[in-house]
């Protein structure tokens, strides 16, 4: 993430990080660390507009969300770190259910269509939180789920770490 790139890159360098929001996604003890060393200054919420080499400088000009101010930084480097939205579209052509854009899912992480089985960050069911941890759960009852449909009279060996 771009909190986890300006944390290591604050080791050597001077830092401004520029985000869209006042808020971050990342673990907030990172946010406290890096809001506390003072070769790192966090402009928020700001937008980069336009980028133009000026005197061997790169000058980019900041919108500020929601507002008409604009304000000029100047950089000797720059490094990006774009997040993503997800792009579900091909799955709807698949004919599988959306609950928005995620894919709802049942306890063996099945979908809606038999045979087709959904882990991580794109599932959906009762009670599911949002933690990347939980794909590896997830991928391991999807697996189990699907060995047990391709061999039902096979006796499956058991994994886990309680035995």
């Amino acid at each position: 993430s771009a909190l986890d790139l300006a944390l290591e890159l604050a080791n050597y360098a001077d830092i401004k990080l520029i985000h869209r929001r006042d808020q971050f996604r990342g673990l907030e003890s990172n946010v406290q660390k890096l809001k506390s060393l003072k070769n790192v200054e966090i402009l928020t919420p700001y937008l980069p507009k336009d980028i133009q080499l000026i005197d061997n400088k790169l000058d980019i000009s900041l919108k500020k969300m929601g507002g008409d101010e604009i304000r000029h930084e100047q950089f000797d480097q720059i490094m990006v770190a774009y997040g993503f939205r997800a792009n579900n579209r091909f799955v709807k052509k698949w004919g599988i259910d959306l609950d928005g854009t995620t894919i709802p899912v049942d306890r063996a992480m099945e979908t809606n269509i038999d045979g087709i089985y959904a882990v991580g960050d794109v599932v959906s069911y009762p009670g599911r939180v949002p933690l990347i941890a939980l794909g590896f759960g997830e991928a391991q009852i999807a697996i189990t789920s699907i060995m047990r449909n391709l061999f039902p009279e096979k006796t499956l060996t058991i994994h886990s770490t309680s035995i």
